[in-house]
């Protein structure tokens, strides 16, 4: 079961991904995005584009989402731990 498959993320389409490991199965869905501060009620977003790519475990993309609202983002995939920092 993938990530978006798990969240009952609907199937909008093949979406192309590529990159030094090469090509990969994907297709592009929405996500409601919910981000919370610990001094401010949360923000959502709704309908927000993103990618879920097959094979890959945690497979749902959207970077485009938090960088074209200036967010910050650090990744830990060992711990699979994922921090938003608000811009």
């Amino acid at each position: 079961t993938t990530t978006a498959e798990a969240l009952g993320l609907p199937n909008l389409g093949a979406a192309q991904v590529g990159g030094v490991g090469g090509s990969a199965t994907a297709y592009n869905t929405k996500v409601d995005v919910r981000l919370g501060w610990p001094t401010a009620a949360p923000a959502v977003y709704s309908d927000v584009s993103a990618v879920a790519i097959e094979g890959f475990g945690q497979n749902l993309f959207g970077l485009r989402f938090f960088i074209s609202r200036g967010f910050g983002l650090t990744l830990d995939p060992k711990a699979q731990h994922l921090t938003v920092i608000q811009g």
